[in-house]
């Protein structure tokens, strides 16, 4: 099955959970001037009783700064550090100081306004203790997007859409084949339980070799595939929000940095060969000579990434097209926790 390791399948659950320990594992909750988000991501995790370390590594405006500088003492139950930087501080920098400092053998990136699975996230971090081989594991992922919707008796009602949000395996043991074949079939690596040394490795090269914003996700996904195997576990992980007021979503509207106006933009022959280039000087200081076909093989393969960022192409992937439609199924466990989530959501309208 694609997604799980078939010669082992999902590492069982162990007690105590491996996210206990802050040695182990830390969840990093990505923030800045989000507190609506952020108040709902620590009453999420408080109402899962989440037993691990939390840490808000954060660089908010006065205004929302103070919020989290009180969310240790709002929130006894929960185990939260601050990473707080000045709001002049870039994403890239604040994010290296924070995994610099952290005694966490691996490690993960929350977005404010996503949810995790705690079950899915402690098998996550089992692969990677147990297989060096992996630089990063996670499982399958949803979008929703939560829109109001008035009715006839003059109330409103809110209505859930629900899309896949890619999250794939990419097993070759060969490092330029498995490089390969990420362009081809891409997602994100962005959201995914990491090897802290790995990850830290990672931001410090991405943040210095792309400034565009999807170019920078591309990058950052690539040196993933580059460092190592990429583990999807065919189980639900990550339930991310779609927001029309979000910045990718407002980019995506009206900005050359952002498809689909990317490609027609006077830079993004620049962007592309950037991240060409660092992905192929990437790869060879990982595995020394490589084949004079790599440039060339490195282009055809990106036709799949440019497709899928321009033209939307999804659901090439028949495990994900089966795990998405038992996710819509009533009585399903994926069903079951989504719904949950979702109806969790609704209840915080200053955040939809």
């Amino acid at each position: 099955m694609e997604g799980v390791d078939s010669e082992h399948g999902p590492p069982p659950l162990t007690f105590p959970m491996l996210i206990e320990d802050s040695k182990t594992f830390a969840l990093i909750l990505l923030n800045r001037d989000g507190t609506p988000y952020l108040r709902r991501a620590l009453d999420y995790l408080k109402r899962v009783e989440y037993p691990g370390q939390i840490v808000i590594c954060d660089s908010s405006h006065p205004e929302h700064a103070g919020f989290v500088a009180g969310s240790q003492a709002a929130y006894p139950d929960l185990w939260i550090e601050l990473a707080t930087f000045p709001d002049t501080v870039e994403f890239f920098d604040k994010l290296e100081a924070t995994l610099d400092r952290l005694p966490a053998e691996h490690a993960m990136l929350c977005a404010n306004d996503d949810f995790v699975i705690p079950d899915v996230l402690e098998r996550c971090v089992a692969a990677l203790s147990s297989d060096t081989s992996l630089s990063c594991a996670r499982g399958r992922s949803v979008m929703f997007q939560l829109v109001r919707q008035p009715d006839p008796g003059g109330d409103s009602n809110v209505g859930v859409g629900l899309s896949l949000y890619p999250m794939r395996s990419y097993m070759h043991a060969g490092c330029i084949e498995r490089t390969l074949e990420f362009l081809r079939n891409y997602s994100t690596t962005m959201h995914s339980v990491h090897h802290r040394a790995l990850l830290l490795e990672n931001v410090r090269y991405t943040g210095a070799h792309s400034g565009n914003l999807i170019f920078f996700q591309y990058l950052f996904s690539a040196i993933s595939a580059v460092q190592g195997r990429i583990l999807c576990l065919d189980e639900p992980f990550y339930i991310r929000q779609g927001r029309a007021d979000s910045m990718s979503a407002q980019m995506r509207r009206a900005s050359y940095e952002h498809w689909p106006l990317l490609i027609t933009s006077p830079d993004f022959s620049r962007f592309y060969g950037e991240f060409r280039q660092a992905v192929l000087d990437f790869v060879a200081a990982r595995v020394g000579e490589t084949p004079p076909t790599l440039p060339l093989d490195f282009d055809v393969a990106a036709v799949g990434l440019m497709r899928r960022g321009f033209c939307g192409k999804e659901f090439d992937n028949p495990e994900e097209v089966k795990f998405f439609e038992r996710a819509g199924a009533n009585s399903t466990r994926e069903n079951t926790l989504i719904r949950e989530i979702t109806q969790f959501a609704v209840g915080y309208p200053d955040t939809y």
